[in-house]
Parts: C-alpha cells; structure tokens; sequence
C-alpha cells in the first residue's frame, strides 16, 4: 500500500497535524470510520444489494467446479471431457472478452450489463435442466454442459467489467479499497454457504432437473433484485 499527502500524514494512522508537527485530537480517521460502520450498518442497500448479485454469480462461477463435474462424469463415466469444457471457456474469454466488452459499453449501462450476464449465466444452468430428463449420454450428453459453459461464460464477461466499474459508485473519496474488500467478504461468504448448499442439493436425489433449475433461479433473482444506480433513481424520481 502506498500512503501519499504531506508529512503529517503518517501510515496507521493519525489525519491532520498542526503547524509544529502534532497531532490535533479528533481529527483522525473520520471519513475511514464513518464509511466502516455505514458497511457493519447495511445502511448502503445499493451496495450490499450489488454484493449479493456479484455473490450469485460467483456461486454460479463455481459450479465449473462443483456441478459441472458430476454431470460430465454422469454423461461420459469420466470427467476427462472436464478439460475440454475448460478450454472452451479461456478461449471464448481470450477472444471475445474485448468485443463484449465494448458492444456492451456502446449500448448498455452498468445495471443491465450486469442483468444481462446473470440472465445468460441462468440460461446456461436452465439448458443442463431442460436436458437432463432426456438422459442423453456421450457426445450427445456433453451438448448441454457444453451450453452452459458458453452461456456462464459470456455472462461472466458481461458482469465483471460492470461490476468492477459499479463499485466506484459509492466508494467516494478514495475508499475503493474498503467497497472492494466488503465486496469480496460478502460475496465470498455467498459462495461459502451456497457451495455447502449446492452440494447437499446434488446429493439428495432429487429429479433430475431440479437441482439445476435451482441453481439457474439464484442468478435469476440476483437479477431482479438489482439496485438502481443513483443517477437512475433520480431521473426516475424526476420522471
């Protein structure tokens, strides 16, 4: 971490100082702490609301990891086909993640490129669902987890970018570093409990379908309950 400003501003610590050096009482981390109980407060529903999305789809993120296995492993009695799936991904990324990212700036704002993303991410759990009854097996099998993998994967180059550019949106004054982090905590604590979640939900031997009908409605919600950036609530409060 760098620290920058004028002598008196000393790592750790300690705001303002006087003419000769000292510190003034009470004019310490301010902004710092006011921002930090605002987060243990909730009182910035926006931005939890923005965590909780960006927390769905790295729940969804991980299912590459999770679901996806026992499917290949389902369809093909390996999961040798897991690397391929894998493959597919970087290469959509290292070739279209640019042009996405552009066409997305040119025609959509931050709140429905992130709608979009989770939206594509839940079509991809919704293709696996509407498969699984047919009970497709090899080649044929892998079409669906193939599906998803493509769909998780433009979605995914739809929501980073927006997310990390949304984040700016209430971190004023320079605390980027505190939102960045509360996002990763939230979102992290999303995926711990969702993974345990997930995996209890494909174990039980429910229908076949519905364990990914479930996992495609997280992402789904996660859309609906987007926030309203600020400049939107105030055009439509105007409006």
């Amino acid at each position: 971490m760098s620290w920058r400003g004028s002598g008196g501003h000393r790592p750790g610590g300690a705001g303002r100082t006087d003419e000769e050096g000292g510190r003034v009482d009470g004019a310490g981390d301010g902004h710092d702490g006011e921002a930090r109980r605002q987060l243990r407060r909730g009182g910035d529903r926006r931005f939890l609301a923005l965590c909780c999305a960006y927390g769905a789809y790295l729940l969804a993120y991980n299912q590459l990891y999770l679901a996806l296995p026992e499917e290949v492993q389902r369809v093909t009695g390996s999961q040798a086909a897991l690397s391929w799936l894998f493959t597919l991904s970087s290469l959509l990324v290292v070739l279209a993640q640019l042009p996405v990212t552009r066409w997305a700036g040119d025609r959509l704002d931050l709140r429905r490129s992130m709608s979009a993303g989770l939206l594509l991410v839940a079509a991809g759990f919704a293709v696996v669902a509407a498969a699984r009854p047919a009970g497709w097996t090899g080649i044929a099998g892998l079409l669906p987890a193939a599906g998803y993998v493509v769909l998780l994967t433009l979605g995914q180059m739809l929501i980073v970018p927006a997310a990390r550019a949304w984040i700016t949106d209430p971190a004023e004054d320079g605390r980027l570093g505190l939102y960045t982090g509360a996002l990763s905590s939230v979102s992290g604590l999303i995926v711990l409990v969702g993974s345990s979640a997930t995996g209890f939900l494909l174990d039980l031997g429910l229908p076949a379908a519905l364990p990914w009908l479930v996992l495609a409605a997280v992402p789904a919600l996660a859309s609906a309950l987007l926030p309203q950036r600020p400049e939107q609530s105030e055009s439509a409060a105007g409006g």
